[in-house]
């Protein structure tokens, strides 16, 4: 019996699955280069980020450097805030909520960005939000996110059921025993989602 739903966040309860791609498009016109200029740069700091708990001031001034700009914390901040929810997956947390199913989040993301997650109305309510840069590990190459996963929501890993775009981050669960199921974010066929919910009685 599933006790518990995980939702990854980028590509399954957002349309786009590179968050970074799109906050480098938000920041070009503030930065005044074009966005695959900043793209390269932003990725090896977003990717340190997503393990190390620290945050955007930390790299904002190495950033400047490189490129040639003046942005600000608060610029990249903005940015990642835009990011553009999919409400239809947001439409199946809610009722599973209503169904009295319990739902979180697990995630490879910064420090910042889990506290958007968090203080979000769509979001607020869940039971439990995992990030990688709490747990300090990414779920594409280590076990203990999904260990720390299954410890705070006091659950086996057969009573699980994880969601992610990525099929390299379902792996390591589907190893543990967690059931999972890989959401295809270019099609985001989130009827066929909804079936496989039905199927185990959660819908």
């Amino acid at each position: 019996m599933i006790k518990i739903v995980y939702f990854d966040f980028d590509g399954v309860l957002t349309l786009e699955g590179h968050a970074c791609h799109e906050i480098c498009g938000y920041l070009e016109p503030i930065a005044k280069i074009p966005a695959d200029k900043i793209e390269p740069v932003f990725h090896n700091v977003a990717k340190q980020l997503l393990t190390n708990g620290k945050r955007y001031q930390d790299y904002v001034d190495a950033m400047n450097n490189e490129l040639g700009t003046k942005l600000t914390a608060q610029d990249i901040l903005n940015a990642v805030e835009k990011s553009k929810l999919n409400e239809k997956t947001i439409d199946v947390i809610h009722i599973l909520k209503d169904n009295q199913i319990r739902v979180g989040i697990l995630t490879d993301n910064n420090i910042e960005r889990l506290e958007m997650i968090r203080r979000h109305p769509d979001f607020s309510f869940l039971s439990l939000i995992i990030g990688s840069s709490e747990v300090g590990c990414t779920k594409d190459n280590c076990q203990n996110i999904f260990e720390e996963a299954l410890k705070q929501a006091k659950v086996k890993p057969e009573e699980v059921l994880f969601i992610d775009n990525n099929e390299k981050c379902l792996e390591i669960p589907k190893k543990m025993g967690f059931i999972t199921y890989w959401h295809d974010e270019s099609k985001n066929n989130v009827e066929d989602l909804k079936r496989f919910l039905h199927n185990y009685n959660l819908l």
